[in-house]
């Protein structure tokens, strides 16, 4: 992959479009590094890694807690691209970790039985759009973000932008199918009752209060001083 095409495929969000670039221009040094003959100044594609992520972090506005200062070619070796590097990483494993539990609170785990649940009224909603007529390039989006939403379902964890791209389409679709797609609206709303059932059971169990402690039995001798007989 070329930097333009880095570039061009960057998420909206610049923590997350970091780590995209970071990895890709870490990759870009290591490929030069693994051809590297012995005649080569290996410097120069330290501190190319080292600036293009300093100037990532500087376009995309994020904060971090090392040094961003390109250093002088004659002042790198390997040992600051290694320590660099460690700085990174470090940035990374926060980053990921704050981006995994913000992406867990907008999306949802299903049981098996909510699964086949959704599976049926995906099929069902499918069958009634593919007879619908309306803008044809319409009702193919919306049956892809079904296909796609269908694969979302079947991950761990279920993202509620997929489901969000489906309400969208869905929308302007059976807008213009009025009363035609009332069924599939029917079904449309069953799932989204399913989605938000099992979200609300999660915050319900994230926030139960935790089981008291049972008493443990005493010894035999401890129980005799209790007994009147």
């Amino acid at each position: 992959m070329t930097d333009e095409e880095a570039y061009a495929e960057l998420p909206d969000d610049p923590e997350m479009a970091f780590l995209q670039l970071e990895k890709h221009f870490r990759e870009q040094c290591e490929a030069k590094l693994k051809v590297a003959g012995e005649n080569d100044y290996v410097n120069m594609y330290y501190v190319e890694y080292i600036s293009k992520v300093v100037a990532a972090i500087q376009e995309l506005g994020i904060s971090t807690e090392f040094e961003t200062e390109v250093p002088s070619i004659a002042n790198v070796s390997y040992q600051t691209y290694a320590d660099f590097g460690k700085d990174v990483d470090h940035y990374r494993t926060k980053l990921s970790i704050r981006h995994a539990r913000r992406a867990k609170g907008y999306s949802v785990r299903f049981d098996a039985a909510t699964k086949t649940k959704i599976r049926h009224h995906l099929e069902q909603m499918r069958q009634i759009i593919e007879k619908l007529e309306v803008n044809r390039d319409k009702k193919q989006s919306l049956l892809d973000k079904l296909n796609d939403f269908a694969k979302e379902v079947d991950r761990d964890r279920t993202r509620f932008e997929a489901w969000g791209a489906v309400v969208i389409q869905a929308a302007e679709v059976f807008g213009e199918a009025a009363e035609r797609a009332e069924p599939a609206r029917k079904w449309l709303d069953s799932i989204g009752r399913l989605i938000w059932g099992a979200k609300e059971n999660e915050t319900e169990t994230k926030h139960l209060p935790p089981p008291k402690e049972v008493k443990k039995i005493g010894k035999r001798s401890d129980l005799d001083d209790d007994i009147p007989f």
